[in-house]
């Protein structure tokens, strides 16, 4: 899934979730709820989702599971960060749920891009380009 946001939009302006699972037929007339999960990202931002630029900024994380489905629990989660709306990326820490974002000390953006696998081996990849706005708060 892909979407993409013109002007006046400036966050998120570039999203995608790609999905891989196993699927097969089910008996009779009731739907099987997918085997997928979403990453949750959510930064703590002031009213204008702005955040401090400069300095370490620590980001809630989790990966929700369908939820009657059969997605395992997360095997593996990892993070990347873009401040150049993703033309290069670099890794990010996760600590106790949290990724940790070193944000460079000019305005711009943060773009976050995450890869997530479960132990029953589905996998979640999801990018958002301008995640939210980084400044300095003079």
């Amino acid at each position: 899934m892909e979407a993409e946001r013109g002007a006046p939009a400036t966050l998120s302006t570039r999203t995608s979730t790609a999905w891989r699972f196993r699927s097969e037929h089910a008996e009779g007339d009731n739907p099987l709820p997918l085997p997928v999960s979403v990453i949750r990202f959510s930064p703590k931002l002031d009213a204008r989702n702005t955040a401090p630029s400069g300095g370490t900024y620590r980001i809630p994380v989790r990966v929700e599971r369908q939820p009657g489905s059969s997605a395992g629990g997360v095997r593996r989660l990892t993070v990347e960060t873009s401040f150049d709306d993703g033309a290069t990326w670099s890794p990010a820490q996760i600590r106790k749920g949290q990724v940790v974002v070193n944000h460079p000390a000019v305005e711009g953006f943060v773009s976050l891009r995450a890869k997530a696998a479960d132990t029953a081996g589905n996998i979640v990849e999801q990018t958002v380009i301008r995640a939210y706005r980084i400044a300095s708060r003079n």
